[in-house]
């Protein structure tokens, strides 16, 4: 039988920033172990080449690839087309899952994985490899494909993870030289799954949360410690799930494994979590949830990402948040007093907006006193395919969706005119400094030489959000009264367009610093 080579491409993004390709990394052990087969991985992020890979070599061709990379995805694919046009073309990730129907109008003879790919990838070069696929292709679940000029979806099946390989970690020795940001895994889905924008439903074919093995988790925290990386980044969309239980055992095993001397006492980590897992709703009260962060963060939490998303009652209800204004607060001031750093996911503006969301936000902010967070706090809502959120908006205006497969979301406009004309005004404003912050923000993320180099990058950030956040209450305060004329907008602009600039002339050599230092 004769060797079926494939390769698994990931296609990285346009920051300036260097993460793990952790997608490949795991679906490659599943591959490894076939017979007959030849694996090779690439990452364009590190190796710095797109389009000159020799690719007469391979049979199966595999590309992984996220938001706002689709650009450097269709340059690949026909790329590889032109010179091996009988090479199987397997897509993956994000812009696979939620933009397939699109992609597949544009190339009919390529494969799109929707959601996870552990089950249908090694199914797919075993087919190949064995001349069967086009006999068993329909059999093949998570995977969607052009038959007779039509897109044919195959069943969902949910992925096992208490019996998945741990990820080859091809990468991870060049990830530490460029002190990138190194992920692994805790847990997939969510236990709640049900806001309207998130596409986690889609993403991971139903609802429900998957834990990960302790077993599992500890030892990739063992393996990355004894690599040298002291900052790992969970990719968990809620990492305690419905097991507090299991969060304690994890903190008691990671404690016990620093005391033995297998990970590093310095290790720390990053991962999301939901408001009412912070607050103990779901498993006790206050005091017991306080003392389960007293516990993450002895064991070196460091940071929490939760998605409080809006500070106004009708914008949460749109977004089907099960949460109130008052928890936010709450769960706010708690991890702020336990010294925790946060990271908070907020949706400023979406199409159904009015001024008073806008204001109600803005409100919000100031009174949890989080307007000198580094986190960007006036994103404008993705409108994401698959989503109830984009559903009922074409539902209700009767409007034909067209994607953006770059930001892997669709176009849309805002009902009302005053929220445009402030989105317009603010997007204009903020995209004058958007990639330097972007480009910064790898810094709060990855591995750095010291916590306060964190820190100083994190207030860096913060100055430029502040200042967003203080013009952007000038916009909405002088539409929202009527005062916003001409000259009024002329002036607000240029007086903060000044005080930019003194934040850029103060910043800027520590910006460089920091590029020198990381970006080698």
């Amino acid at each position: 039988m004769n060797v079926t080579n494939v390769i698994l491409i990931d296609v990285g993004t346009p920051r300036d920033e260097i993460s793990e390709p952790i997608g490949i990394e795991t679906i490659s052990p599943y591959i490894e172990c076939i017979p007959n087969v030849k694996l090779t991985l690439e990452s364009i992020e590190l190796s710095n080449k797109l389009v000159n890979t020799n690719w007469k070599l391979f049979d199966i061709i595999g590309i992984s690839t996220k938001i706002r990379a689709f650009d450097r995805l269709e340059l690949l694919i026909n790329d590889i087309i032109k010179i091996n046009p009988n090479a199987l073309i397997i897509l993956g990730d994000i812009v696979s899952t939620f933009g397939y129907p699109e992609l597949l109008k544009r190339w009919k003879n390529i494969i799109c994985v929707i959601g996870e790919g552990e089950i249908c990838m090694p199914l797919l070069v075993r087919a190949y490899r064995d001349c069967t696929l086009n006999k068993c292709i329909n059999e093949i679940p998570n995977i969607a494909y052009c038959s007779e000029n039509k897109i044919i979806t195959t069943k969902r099946q949910i992925v096992d993870v208490s019996k998945a390989l741990r990820p080859t970690r091809h990468f991870i020795k060049d990830i530490y030289a460029k002190q990138g940001i190194v992920h692994l895994e805790g847990s997939r889905g969510c236990v709640y799954s049900n806001c309207s924008f998130c596409g986690i439903q889609q993403k991971y074919g139903g609802v429900g949360w998957r834990p990960f093995s302790l077993t599992h988790i500890i030892s990739e925290l063992d393996y990355l410690s004894n690599m040298g990386f002291r900052s790992p980044y969970f990719t968990d969309e809620d990492f305690y799930g419905n097991d507090v239980e299991r969060v304690t055992q994890f903190c008691k095993n990671l404690i016990n494994e620093k005391a033995k001397g297998n990970i590093n006492p310095n290790l720390d980590f990053y991962f999301n979590a939901r408001v009412d897992s912070i607050l103990g709703t779901e498993f006790g009260d206050f005091d017991e949830a306080t003392k389960v962060l007293q516990l993450l963060k002895n064991a070196g939490l460091r940071e929490i990402f939760i998605g409080v998303e809006s500070g106004g009652v009708a914008q949460i209800d749109r977004y089907k948040k099960r949460i109130t204004i008052e928890k936010n607060i709450r769960a706010i001031n708690l991890l702020t007093s336990l010294g925790i750093d946060l990271d908070i996911g907020f949706i400023f503006f979406d199409p159904h907006a009015s001024i008073d969301d806008l204001y109600f936000n803005l409100e919000f902010i100031r009174l949890a006193q989080i307007n000198k967070n580094y986190s960007r706090l006036t994103k404008k809502l993705r409108l994401q395919p698959f989503t109830g959120i984009s559903h009922g908006y074409f539902k209700n205006y009767n409007q034909k969706p067209e994607i953006n497969l770059n930001f892997v979301c669709f176009d849309y406009d805002f009902q009302d005119d005053n929220v445009r004309n402030i989105y317009r005004l603010f997007k204009n404003w903020e995209l004058e400094d958007l990639d330097i912050i972007y480009n910064m923000q790898s810094f709060c993320r990855g591995e750095i030489n010291t916590e306060l180099e964190r820190n100083e990058v994190k207030q860096i950030i913060s100055s430029y959000r502040f200042l967003d956040l203080e013009y952007l209450h000038s916009l909405v305060f002088g539409i929202k009264e009527n005062i916003a004329t001409d000259k009024y907008l002329t002036n607000i602009y240029d007086q903060f367009h000044r005080i930019r600039e003194h934040i850029d002339s103060f910043n800027i050599d520590k910006i460089k610093w920091f590029h020198n230092e990381y970006r080698k």
